[in-house]
């Protein structure tokens, strides 16, 4: 499982540089004696270029000695670590060669103090040094890695599965914690502290936004795995970023290719990239070319043209077929043909399979196996005559295709809970074990993406890591995954595009490998052994079932329509910029952004974001007491019980706090309340506008646009706030709606509504204006199939008719 904790050194500020004390939460081993072996193990990553400072101390006090683990890059290039004695001098070197490993290699370290054999033995990589060190015992005060008293040159280095021998006590230090400044053994008991730590695991739950791009024409994106680029081309220009600094390179294209890029379909095959279109060109036109990238010349390939479009198909490169695709959507069909590239003759042909056979549809995704020569496909939506007006049903199931033999098996299908979701076009392979697909509710403006692994045995599946956002408005909007061996990374690449279908924004995310799950990220939160947590939320569940069961009655048709509502969705792009720097946002998904930029909405746990959302309820009010904060947060402890954990809680809400400017808790009339001047908060934003009449004006529009108000936010403490600011939202939107309507502004009138219906999913009157809009703008079967859509989860959660048929819509 992922871990690790990066040391933050020389390239921050003195007072942000990451300390780390070993033995600082267990008395036990404080100033031990030691009489054979005290022995450290761990992974070091080097993060910096430059590599400068202090990796280790080992502080003793008898015999008075200080020995540290340095390193620097030599003027050579090479890397020299040193052994020395804090103020006498140096005990012994080892020095590697930087190219004779990956950038981000974990670098095995190994440091023995054999007391009985009087020798200090350390390794690096597969280099060994020894020295002498006579002495029949030892007493150290403590091990310290980063930053320690007056040691403040610290190497930027990241550090994994640290194990400790103290003569015969073995102590494993995985360092997987998620946040907070205590560090775990193995068992879960504390052992140390750490001050400004930057846990890895969150890089392997929390995707990462690397990289945007707008294209301002049509184009495409793709992955040279060969070079660890990722591409962005149109007609005129290439692009090409380097995934190890994300510097970019650009060439414009003269002549421009010679293709006319409608869906920006491609793949790479030896130096070159082939850019290809199926349908919606002139016959005749070019529809395949290929462009070197190392020469920047392009050529026709292919002139061929098939007779539908084929949207959402997956394909890949194969040993024996220069580029195999399968299935699509277009001309109100669907496809289940399996088409090969002839890059030779310039055509597309039909391969003729034997076997199960495989119902058309679309937004299928695959990957393909060159040891075995077979071709996975996975999942996907269509019918078994391909008729898209006959509807649609989801598959979750897999399929083989032997490229030797041709023949197709289906390997297993699964049924599947909650929320129907699409795979994106490309599938990651885990060895012969398993598989990962980056899935998503394809009819949702304002969808997510979402990573899940998959046993290629039975299909089993988990949901790793946090969701990406995705605006899934128009046909051509794609995703795509994939995965960066050198860099052990996954990448999502997402292409969003505008109304007009011409212009997209292209983003690039990372995530750590290997993803983890939420139970994995909290994993030291929810142990027995963190500081009696364990027993707090045991004892809140047990009191709190009567009414959890209530609260349960009572939100239950609202909570079910919530999490089944057919659109949620977000209008276009927002009409004004939000502050991305020192702000708070309950609007939509819950983001805090610090002074950098930096967005640290992970940092807040459950119960941090419950404080922080019970001052802004009440905010600007007088505060609250002491008491009263104890009966909201913990309502099954007699108040007395709660003074320190209360204490607790509120200085690592300040802690918190302390990473914006401008909002700060104060204590005053014997209540706490925030001090909010500068920092930017959606919700006092959103009030001061109502109270200023300026409901309709950008920055309301902007700050409605996220999504619902406290949208993954269920707790009985908030639901009467909650009610109140939507039942404001939906009235604001109610009014837009009608007046959008009556000036025949259609295209908004379907915005508003969909927003509408994200604060209430069931809303009659919106669900209504956004049919007859569609009818007005002659989008009659979207209307057809947004009414049906509407219809059956409206009876599906109310358990009664729809008041009103797709003929008599109300006025």
């Amino acid at each position: 499982m992922a871990q690790g904790l990066r040391i933050m050194g020389n390239s921050y500020p003195i007072h942000e540089r990451t300390a780390i004390d070993l033995f600082s939460e267990r008395s036990s081993l404080k100033q031990g004696t030691l009489s054979e072996r005290l022995g450290l193990s761990f992974d070091l990553r080097l993060d910096k270029g430059h590599a400068y400072g202090s990796v280790l101390r080992i502080k003793l006090l008898d015999p008075a000695k200080t020995l540290n683990l340095f390193c620097r890059r030599l003027d050579t290039g090479l890397l020299e670590f040193k052994l020395t004695e804090e103020g006498k001098g140096q005990l012994s070197t080892i020095t590697l060669d930087p190219s004779s490993f990956r950038k981000d290699q974990w670098i095995p370290v190994v440091l023995d103090v054999d007391i009985a054999q009087g020798r200090i033995n350390w390794h690096i990589l597969d280099k060994k040094s020894s020295v002498a060190f006579p002495y029949r015992s030892i007493t150290y005060e403590g091990i310290y890695l980063g930053k320690h008293d007056i040691n403040i040159d610290v190497a930027d280095c990241s550090i994994r599965e640290l194990e400790l021998s103290l003569d015969q006590e073995r102590i494993g230090i995985p360092f997987r914690e998620s946040r907070g400044n205590v560090i775990h053994d193995l068992s879960g008991r504390a052992t140390g502290t750490v001050s400004h730590p930057v846990w890895l695991i969150n890089e392997s739950f929390y995707w990462k936004n690397s990289y945007s791009l707008d294209l301002q024409e049509p184009g495409g994106y793709q992955f040279d795995e060969a070079s660890g680029r990722m591409l962005f081309f149109d007609r005129h220009k290439l692009r090409a970023l380097d995934l190890s600094n994300y510097n970019l390179a650009e060439w414009t294209l003269e002549p421009a290719l010679p293709i006319d890029i409608r869906l920006g379909n491609s793949f790479i095959s030896g130096d070159s990239l082939y850019i290809y279109e199926v349908n919606d060109l002139a016959v005749g036109d070019p529809t395949v070319v290929s462009f070197n990238l190392e020469t920047l010349q392009s050529k026709i390939v292919s002139r061929d043209y098939l007779d539908m479009q084929l949207h959402h198909h997956t394909g890949q490169r194969t040993r024996r077929i220069p580029y195999l695709l399968f299935g699509g959507f277009g001309n109100d069909r669907y496809s289940n043909a399996f088409l090969m590239l002839n890059t030779q003759m310039g055509r597309w042909d039909t391969i003729i399979t034997s076997g199960d056979t495989i119902m058309p549809r679309y937004f299928t995704s695959s990957f393909y196996v060159p040891e075995t020569e077979q071709l996975y496909l996975f999942g996907g939506m269509g019918n078994d005559v391909g008729d898209n007006t006959l509807g649609r049903s989801y598959r979750y199931d897999l399929y083989r295709l032997d490229l030797a033999s041709f023949h197709l098996q289906r390997l297993w299908e699964k049924q599947w809970s909650g929320s129907t979701l699409v795979p994106t076009r490309n599938l990651v392979q885990e060895g012969s074990d398993a598989f990962y697909a980056l899935m998503y509710p394809e009819y949702r403006s304002a969808s997510a993406l979402q990573l899940y692994r998959f046993s290629m045995k039975d299909g089993i599946h988990i949901q790793l890591g946090d969701s990406i956002p995705i605006r899934s408005e128009k046909i051509k909007t794609n995703a795509n995954l994939f995965f960066y061996r050198q860099m052990n990374t996954f990448y999502a690449v997402t292409q969003e595009f505008d109304a007009d279908e011409i212009r997209s924004k292209v983003t690039v995310y990372e995530l750590r490998a290997p993803a983890v799950t939420a139970a994995q990220l909290d994993q030291y939160s929810r142990h027995p052994g963190s500081n009696g947590r364990w027993y707090i939320l045991m004892a809140m569940g047990l009191m709190g079932l009567g009414s959890i069961a209530y609260l349960w009655l009572r939100r239950r048709r609202r909570a079910r329509a919530n999490l089944a509502a057919p659109t949620s969705a977000q209008p276009e792009a927002a009409p004004q910029q939000l502050p991305t720097k020192n702000a708070v946002y309950l609007f939509g998904k819950f983001d805090v952004f610090d002074e950098k930029g930096t967005n640290i909405a992970h940092l807040f746990s459950s119960r941090q974001k419950q404080v922080l959302l019970l001052f802004l309820a009440q905010y600007p009010g007088k505060g609250i007491d002491s008491a009263e904060l104890s009966k909201q947060l913990w309502p099954e402890k007699e108040i007395p019980a709660t003074k320190n954990i209360r204490g607790v809680t509120l200085n690592q809400f300040r802690k918190l706090l302390s990473y914006l400017q401008g909002i700060t808790l104060v204590y005053s009339d014997g209540c706490y309340r925030l001090q909010i001047t500068n920092c930017f908060v959606d919700l006092l934003a959103f009030r001061e506008a109502l109270v200023h009449h300026e409901e309709d004006g950008p920055l309301t529009a902007a700050i409605l646009n996220r999504g619902r108000f406290l949208k993954n936010t269920e707790h009985e403490l908030f639901d009467n706030w909650k009610e109140e600011v939507e039942h404001k939202v939906v009235a604001i939107l109610h009014r837009q709606l009608k007046e959008a309507f009556e000036r025949a502004d259609y295209a908004r009138c379907i915005q508003l509504s969909r927003l509408c219906l994200d604060s209430a999913p069931l809303d009659l009157e919106a669900a209504a204006y956004e049919i007859k809009s569609m009818m007005r703008l002659k989008q009659r079967i979207e209307a057809r199939q947004r009414f049906e859509h509407f219809r059956a989860f409206y009876q599906g959660i109310m358990e009664e008719p729809l008041p009103f048929t797709f003929d008599k819509l109300p006025d």
